[in-house]
């Protein structure tokens, strides 16, 4: 059985459509960050580091930036 922080990463994994995978990116990748130490397999692996790709460029994006 899978410990309880995976089991809520995987749900976001599977569950939710991709406009609210968007909304909630920052929810997902933290949930899937908390367990990392747990995420065993290449397929996991390389998805958290995408959804850690978004959520970066997501709040990259979001924040203001001093003109140069």
């Amino acid at each position: 059985m899978r410990p309880s922080i995976l089991r809520i990463a995987d749900f976001w994994r599977h569950g939710p459509k991709s406009a609210e995978l968007e909304e909630r990116i920052f929810e997902i990748a933290y949930q899937f960050n908390r367990a990392s130490q747990l995420v065993m397999s290449v397929e996991e692996r390389v998805y958290v580091a995408e959804l850690n790709l978004i959520a970066g460029k997501r709040a990259k994006a979001s924040t203001a930036h001093a003109s140069r």
